[in-house]
């Protein structure tokens, strides 16, 4: 029996299948945990960064209380 096409003249692939969604879906969910641990270890650094500066200022004042009570 002849079957007759039912878009004969439509370019393109069909319906998108579901497991590309799944792909993508899943790569975008592993793309921003990337991210979140990227900038976690960035925040982690900059509070590392932060606490030294802070003890380098708590130094420089004790240094200074200890000398000016030397004098």
């Amino acid at each position: 029996m002849y079957r007759k096409k039912k878009n004969p003249g439509k370019v393109g692939f069909g319906p998108t299948p579901l497991g590309f969604y799944c792909y993508a879906l899943a790569d975008k969910i592993a793309e921003r945990v990337a991210f979140g641990f990227m900038f976690s270890a960035q925040l982690y650094e900059w509070i590392k960064l932060y606490k030294t500066s802070i003890l380098l200022y708590q130094y420089r004042v004790m240094l200074c209380r200890f000398e000016a009570k030397l004098r």
